[in-house]
């Protein structure tokens, strides 16, 4: 089966199965109450700077600073909500596969099981955005000190490029420990030699990704609050349905994950099989 094969089996499922929708959409109003309280207070200490004095900022930053800290270290919890949200679709799409009906209390059992395979995925990511950060940074403060894009092209080029090979070595991690079991390192490593070996289709999977989220992000970066506007019931509701859009574009590319992955298992066996008649008729 072709890629293309593979992203409109994977519409066709969304549309067939509607419920899958629901942990990224859970995720997402978790996400839109926590920017939503993050705005709020952006908004009341800073929405009109004018009329404030130093004194008047300083008196408010002070009194709201442990509500700030509060509010910042429940992201860790929202960032391993969405992980785990992520590791319940390749045990919906294998359900899928199997003919069984989609449940969403066995793919939250299989995903929460998957702890290490999820958490190692985050850590190696964070690992990632860590090491990548000062060097894609550097090419941009030397961009904005000398206004030569090469300097912009060529920080670009080198984080196009990370991202590729980091999701070459762990594209398919997340559905190779959960749906075949497989522990931590073994996923890693079968992950990465999948990645090398259907490269091609890893990378138009990532291309087609960032198109989507970039297609997300400019959704999201016209929304109606700001710090003129307020939080207006009107605001808030255009607020809401953007990240509900955001969302279902999310669990697109979360089903083509490991749906193109049971399509190459499948693939891989039925070659085994092949391969082992041929053998048996010799």
């Amino acid at each position: 089966m072709t890629l293309l094969s593979v992203m409109r089996e994977s519409l066709d499922l969304l549309y067939k199965e509607p419920k899958m929708f629901l942990p990224n959409m859970t995720v997402a109003v978790f996400y839109a109450i926590f920017e939503l309280i993050l705005l709020k207070m952006s908004i009341d200490l800073f929405g009109n700077p004018g009329t404030l004095s130093q004194e008047d900022v300083r008196s408010m930053m002070s009194s709201n600073i442990m509500v700030l800290l509060a509010i910042l270290a429940f992201y860790p919890l929202l960032a391993a909500l969405d992980l785990i949200s992520y590791a319940m679709y390749p045990s919906m799409v294998s359900d899928h596969h199997k003919g069984k009906d989609i449940s969403l209390g066995r793919a939250i059992s299989s995903a929460l099981k998957a702890w290490r395979i999820w958490l190692s995925i985050g850590l190696v990511i964070a690992v990632f955005v860590v090491c990548i950060t000062p060097v894609v940074s550097a090419f941009y403060i030397l961009y904005y000190m000398t206004r030569n894009y090469i300097y912009f092209i060529l920080g670009a080029l080198i984080f196009f490029a990370a991202i590729v090979l980091l999701m070459l070595s762990i594209f398919f991690v997340m559905p190779i420990g959960i749906i075949d079991n497989e522990r931590t390192l073994a996923s890693f490593k079968k992950s990465y030699q999948l990645g090398r070996k259907n490269k091609k289709e890893v990378i138009s999977i990532v291309f087609f990704s960032f198109a989507v989220m970039g297609i997300a992000f400019v959704v999201g970066s016209n929304q109606a609050i700001s710090s003129n506007s307020g939080l207006t019931a009107l605001a808030v509701l255009a607020f809401m349905i953007i990240k509900m859009l955001q969302s279902t574009m999310y669990t697109y590319i979360s089903v083509i994950n490991p749906n193109f992955y049971l399509h190459i298992r499948t693939g891989n066996a039925h070659r085994k099989h092949a391969g082992h008649k041929g053998h048996v008729h010799q």
